[in-house]
């Protein structure tokens, strides 16, 4: 595989490491001081282009490649590892499950707004008696008529409860056993 970037690849990590310089820097640590998500930043970085990174033109993205998404977040985490970490389960785990399982009514209708950046997609592993151990979660989801019916207790949702949470990719039990 080659790691050169490309054209499109380094003018993207231009673009990030002067918006981490000149905007994250200077304003992340006062949110982060006051416990909140500096959604205002990750706004910005929607109007960027920066949340629809791996999604398709067609669904509101910019289609970058993951060479390019790496190089990109690279720049965002000299800034700050915590908008990095954010922006990350953003573009990763809030946002592609929709672009790969979904189908078109719901990449419309969900992925769009993620991609285009006016909402922000969350991620829920952690629980309360497994931490981040995968393995010892607990939470249920069982196949009810119109859906998924879930039980079970998520704590730390990364990206959630802010003004612009949208939906919450999480992880839960779907066998009868405990291995599934």
């Amino acid at each position: 595989m080659d790691f050169e970037l490309t054209e499109a690849e380094r003018e993207l990590a231009h673009l990030c490491r002067d918006f981490a310089r000149n905007e994250i820097a200077p304003r992340a640590p006062e949110a982060w001081e006051a416990a909140v998500c500096p959604t205002d930043l990750l706004r910005e970085m929607g109007e960027l282009g920066l949340l629809g990174m791996l999604i398709p033109e067609r669904w509101g993205g910019i289609e970058m490649t993951t060479v390019g998404f790496v190089a990109a977040m690279e720049q965002i985490g000299h800034a700050d590892q915590s908008v990095a970490a954010a922006w990350q389960a953003h573009v990763t785990i809030g946002s592609l499950p929709l672009l790969l399982f979904g189908n078109d009514d719901q990449r419309e209708r969900w992925l769009r707004p993620l991609a285009e950046g006016t909402a922000l997609g969350a991620f829920g592993l952690t629980e309360p008696d497994a931490g981040s151990d995968a393995r010892g979660i607990r939470t249920r989801a069982e196949r009810v008529d119109g859906g998924w019916l879930i039980n079970g207790a998520k704590t730390f949702i990364s990206n959630a409860g802010t003004d612009m949470s949208f939906g919450v990719t999480l992880l839960a039990r779907t066998g009868s056993d405990d291995n599934a």
